[in-house]
């Protein structure tokens, strides 16, 4: 939607369908979706929304306006609802068709029809298609809900809008009633208690108790989440505890003064860069300018994050259903991927294993290999990806610096997105989640100082799957680093993995077993006055991406002046 160019108008104006539909242009046609100018919006009997050109809109409100009718343009980013939808209409009924759909639990109205949405409507990617640029028929659908029966209504949003409108568009307003929830002046509550108090009064089964109950008010509610979005709602309380620890700026302000205290005159004029003999009108400033400097880098500090990895508890839990067992090829009979099938199936798991050639694979034949090796199991329902091809460390063919595995991965990431029901059909009953894929690998991953990986290109797989699990949060499953190399069985270490947070779906999708425990990958602050992390040596050649942009060429002259001797700096597309 952001993509379309911007441009052409709304208007609201005071006239029936009717009317509006005689004065569209003839080129346009009689059905309300011109090319130019069309109808929008149906929000009452004598209340449409035009939208297209910006030209062709004006004169049609010009002429409404001339016979006295009330007309007013709206604020809007684009013209909704009119031929200027039409450029992404076909990309988003593509997107629209990767969604799963399911009957609706409660009775709807459709906008698009004004009647009781039945068959296919609200269920395939047409529709939806056809409710971006077809005209939101509210009056309709007020008048639908009439003729159910409905007398009472009650609007879910952030002020009266629709309820105004509704009482407008029913045949009988005197046996209708109408409340917001919310208002956009006035307090959220009292909004919500007359809203309660309405709809108690119309005979709405309602329990005012529960209005008084605190326990009632303690129950965990679902937050939002977005897959590129990170939003803190936890309050944050203004006035510091009784014996806080000091912050890092109290304890940077002391270190300050105890430098400014114990320093002798010479040490203190080198460090302010003044003689010993600078009058207080050149020593001040200096005093003044040491301070912002050290509580810049002080604040800079605090900044500073470190992954580490904490112990987590293990519990025995079982795994349900067909898991496919992606897998390199080359190792599909080794004892590693053995080793890894029998575990599955130890724990409860039906396991097929699906060799894949990692140096051709695209996400199409991955797609049509995993669907088929669903199809000829009767173990059940998909339960789960674990994917092994991780292992394939061998250079991609023509991408000598791309491990096979991980461009195998990447594909195997985008066939389970592009399969129109990611392998999993309808969506479960009770609203569990779907199949997710996992990644396996062998000591990619160093859970303590003193444990270096041994397979540096399968961690290029870790790096990958970080940003998938932002991209595709509803199939990623999570990584899971194990000991040894792909070489030898790891029977009773993968047997870990079903307990606790392994294959789960708790939320932990970054987990490392070793022999001495599992780990969870944690991102903390770095502790105040912690020694500093070893820095690179910046020396030889240093490959800088994303350096087209002034960020870029300050980054690159910091690197020459850290001892790097050439700096090849590319941009985000690789030019």
């Amino acid at each position: 939607m952001q993509a379309l160019p911007e441009g052409g108008a709304m208007t609201a104006v005071e006239a029936t369908e009717e009317e509006v539909r005689t004065l569209l242009d003839e080129s346009d046609g009689s059905d309300g979706r011109g090319d130019r100018a069309g109808i929008a919006a149906l929000n009452g009997p004598a209340s449409v929304v035009l939208s297209g050109d910006g030209d062709e809109v004006e004169r049609i409100a010009a002429v409404l306006a001339g016979r006295g009718r009330r007309t007013r343009r709206l604020r809007v980013s684009h013209a909704f609802h009119s031929a200027r939808m039409d450029a992404m209409l076909d990309e988003f009924e593509q997107v629209a068709a990767r969604v799963t759909y399911a009957p609706p639990a409660l009775p709807v109205v459709s906008n698009v029809t004004g009647r009781l949405a039945e068959g296919d409507d609200l269920r395939t990617a047409a529709y939806w298609r056809r409710h971006v640029r077809d005209a939101v028929r509210f009056c309709d659908g007020a008048r639908a809900l009439e003729t159910l029966g409905v007398t009472t209504y009650l609007e879910l949003g952030p002020d009266a809008t629709l309820t105004t409108m509704a009482l407008d568009s029913v045949t009988d307003p005197t046996t209708a009633a109408a409340a917001p929830l919310m208002r956009r002046e006035g307090d959220e509550r009292r909004s919500a208690l007359l809203a309660a108090g309405l709809l108690l009064a119309r005979g709405a089964e309602l329990d005012p108790a529960a209005l008084h109950d605190p326990d009632a008010l303690r129950g965990e509610l679902p937050l939002p989440t977005y897959a590129f979005q990170r939003e803190r709602y936890w309050l944050q309380s203004s006035a510091q505890p009784a014996g806080a620890t000091p912050t890092a700026d109290s304890a940077e302000e002391a270190r300050f003064w105890d430098f400014v205290e114990q320093a002798g005159p010479q040490d203190l004029a080198d460090r302010l860069g003044l003689g010993t003999d600078a009058p207080l009108s050149a020593v001040l400033p200096a005093l003044s300018s040491l301070r912002r400097e050290r509580r810049q880098t002080s604040e800079a500090e605090g900044w500073e994050h470190r992954v580490v990895w904490k112990p987590a508890v293990e519990e025995a839990a079982a795994l349900t259903g067909t898991w496919l067992l992606p897998v390199p090829a080359a190792d599909a009979d080794g004892t590693w991927a053995a080793s890894v099938a029998a575990a599955l199936g130890a724990h409860g798991a039906h396991v097929v294993s699906v060799p894949v050639d990692c140096a051709s694979a695209d996400r199409v034949t991955l797609a049509a290999q995993l669907t088929d090796a669903l199809a000829t199991t009767d173990g059940g329902a998909l339960g789960g990806v674990l994917s092994l091809l991780a292992a394939d460390t061998r250079p991609l063919p023509e991408h000598a610096s791309t491990p096979s595995g991980l461009a195998a991965t990447a594909a195997l990431v985008q066939a389970l997105s592009d399969s129109p029901d990611g392998l999993n059909g309808p969506a479960p009953a009770g609203g569990s989640s779907p199949a997710r894929l996992w990644c396996l690998t062998a000591y990619a991953v160093g859970v303590h100082a003193q444990e270096a990986p041994t397979a540096p290109e399968q961690a290029a797989v870790w790096g990958f799957g970080r940003t998938a699990a932002l991209e595709y949060p509803q199939s990623w499953g999570g990584l899971v680093d194990l000991p040894g190399t792909t070489d030898t069985p790891v029977a009773e270490d993968i047997g870990r993995i079903e307990r606790g947070p392994g294959l789960s779906r708790d939320g932990e999708d970054q987990v490392a077993v070793r022999g001495f425990g599992t780990f969870l990958r944690r991102l903390e602050r770095v502790p105040a006055g912690a020694a500093p992390a070893t820095a690179p040596a910046w020396h030889g050649t240093v490959l800088l991406t994303g350096a087209t942009g002034a960020l870029g060429v300050h980054t690159a002259a910091w690197l020459a002046a850290q001892g790097a001797e050439r700096v090849l700096a590319v941009s985000r597309s690789g030019a």
